[in-house]
């Protein structure tokens, strides 16, 4: 969350409120995005991944045209603190879809010369989760 160098959410920064909303918006994009994560649905994750990006640019680091009480600064803090976790699990979540991704890559060209000699009747069936006979 820098912009420019500056942590959106320092001590001592002056907050406003419509940046608050911004930071509340920011939230909930990225919570509508781990949940389309989580189902499968990467056509809107990414969808969202680009909305809170286009709002994370737009948000100003300093804005200086009114400032929050002690009550809406503490939930700024603590909606950029959820923010800041959800964006965490979203990344380890997509660490873990790369890894199985390159491993099922992996696992199909480790079985590809064998798929091939099954195919041209020279040997048994590939190992895997296929029963498909494709020489009858």
């Amino acid at each position: 969350m820098t912009r420019g160098g500056t942590y959106l959410g320092t001590a001592g920064a002056v907050l406003t409120r419509a940046r608050l909303e911004r930071y509340r918006r920011y939230g909930l994009l990225l919570e509508a995005q781990e949940e389309a994560l989580d189902g499968g649905d990467l056509e809107r994750f990414r969808w969202l991944a680009d909305e809170a990006e286009r709002l994370r640019s737009e948000t100003d680091p300093v804005d200086d045209s009114g400032e929050l009480s002690s009550a809406e600064k503490a939930e700024a803090r603590a909606v950029l603190e959820a923010a800041l976790e959800r964006g965490v699990r979203i990344r380890e979540r997509l660490r873990e879809m790369r890894a199985a991704a390159a491993s099922d890559v992996r696992d199909i060209r480790r079985r590809g010369p064998q798929a091939r000699r099954y195919v041209r009747g020279e040997g048994t069936p590939p190992a895997g989760p296929s029963k498909l006979d494709v020489r009858s």
